[in-house]
Formats: structure tokens, C-alpha cells, sequence
């Protein structure tokens, strides 16, 4: 498969601003995070742009759900 054709690269990228609006927290929050590492939310370097793929968001966002589900064995 063409890299072109892979579905990563077809995934919509989020400016900072973008990604913390979707994730209702604010920019800052996300450039300390990505400073630190913390949470392991993965982020695009383009140059000194970053950006951050839907696919990842979603995932991060999944990954970090919690609920009356977590009890449950």
C-alpha cells in the first residue's frame, strides 16, 4: 500500500487550539503535556508546528473513559 493510500494520512490534523477545544481543555494544558509527557496524548512535529491527529484524540479519549464499566469483571 502507498503511504498516500494509508488511513492515517487521510486523518483531519488539529492545531493546538483545535485539540483543546475538542477536548475542552485549554491550549496550554496540551503544550505541557506534550513538554512532559504526561497522559501519552501523541502529537504531530511539523517544523515548529505541532498538530494532532483526530485518530489520536479518539483513541486518548477512549483509553482515558472511566465509569460504573470499570467495575465490572
Amino acid at each position: 500500500m502507498a503511504p498516500h493510500q494509508n488511513h492515517r494520512s487521510l486523518d483531519p490534523l488539529y492545531t493546538r487550539k483545535e485539540a483543546a477545544d475538542f477536548l475542552r481543555i485549554k491550549p496550554q494544558t496540551l503544550a505541557k503535556w506534550a513538554c512532559t509527557n504526561r497522559y501519552g496524548l501523541r502529537f504531530v512535529k511539523i517544523g515548529s508546528r505541532v498538530v494532532y491527529r483526530l485518530s489520536d484524540l479518539l483513541e486518548f479519549q477512549s483509553s482515558n473513559l472511566r465509569g460504573a464499566l470499570d467495575d465490572v469483571q
